[in-house]
């Protein structure tokens, strides 16, 4: 056992122990009285550094959680935004019209409604109330707005100009076709004569290839599988049971309500420059071209 020299200072002895191997036994005496062997900085470091590196790793996790948490919600934010302007681009930006969305299965029921019924005076009721915003009333400063110019353009009474939506003159054109198919039924009801410009093949074939391009624009992807029918064959009345996105229609409409042109409720104005721009470019067209054309009407 070393012994105490009063004359080393009690500082270089302690250094010198820390300096001796940290696995060797010794007892120090001062005075006569016992003194524990102070530790050894080296030893504390390597006492304290599983903690350390404990300690270290935990606040390592704790950080990467709270980066990936906050990227999962950055991310589930903008492919939420993200979704509703994907589905805002699909269409014109229109005035004051902010269209809103809605998962769910398609429309298909066996039971009746009142667009399935059989042709009737329920029916074209059915089909009048959903015609109702045909023809709307679009204000002056709103032409630049969706890109169109005053020049030509049917103006009417009470400031504005006549226009029809794409949705609307389609569905205008389904319900032409379908007083069509049931000619039997609505001849008697406009004189037993075809309107040539309501129900002649022209307009008819301009309605079939107005929905054709409409159906292509925005198709549904939807798939149908088959299922066999009780003769054996596989059954063409299909279903699909995935939601899909869909306008919800009371946004659509309630804008087209408002802006709504009702027969008799208003009359165009014709401007005499307009009527001879639209003399100049009638002379423009070649003698074999056909016509058509005016206000979208509900026959």
């Amino acid at each position: 056992m070393e012994k105490y020299s009063p004359t080393e200072p009690l500082h270089q002895r302690l250094l010198n122990q820390d300096a001796s191997d940290d696995g060797e036994s010794s007892s120090n005496s001062n005075f006569g009285f016992a003194m524990p062997r102070p530790t050894s900085v080296r030893s504390r470091l390597r006492e304290n550094m599983t903690g350390f590196v404990s300690c270290l790793l935990l606040c390592y996790i704790a950080v990467i959680s709270t980066v990936n948490l906050a990227a999962k919600s950055s991310s589930g934010n903008r492919s939420h935004h993200g979704g509703q302007e994907s589905l805002d681009s699909m269409y014109p930006a229109l005035p004051d019209l902010h269209i809103e969305y809605q998962k769910r299965l398609e429309w298909v029921d066996p039971r009746p409604h009142p667009f399935n019924l059989p042709a009737s005076d329920a029916l074209d009721t059915a089909w009048e109330d959903l015609l109702y915003s045909l023809n709307v009333r679009v204000r002056p400063h709103e032409m630049d707005l969706i890109n169109e110019t005053m020049a030509n353009r049917a103006r009417v009474t009470g400031d504005g100009y006549a226009a029809a939506m794409g949705i609307w003159h389609e569905l205008h054109c389904l319900n032409n076709l379908r007083k069509l198919l049931h000619w039997d039924y609505y001849g008697p009801k406009y004189g037993g004569k075809e309107n040539p410009e309501a129900f002649g093949k022209g307009h008819s074939d301009h309605c079939i290839d107005m929905i054709r391009q409409s159906l292509m624009c925005r198709p549904d992807t939807s798939l149908y599988p088959f299922h066999w029918g009780p003769d054996g064959i596989p059954s063409n009345h299909v279903k699909a049971k995935t939601p899909k996105t869909c306008v919800r229609w009371d946004s659509l409409e309630n804008w087209a309500q408002k802006r709504a042109l009702r027969p008799g409720e208003y009359s165009y104005v014709r401007d005499h420059s307009a009527h001879q721009h639209a003399k100049m470019q009638g002379e423009k067209k070649p003698a074999s071209s056909s016509g058509g054309g005016g206000a979208v009407t509900g026959r």
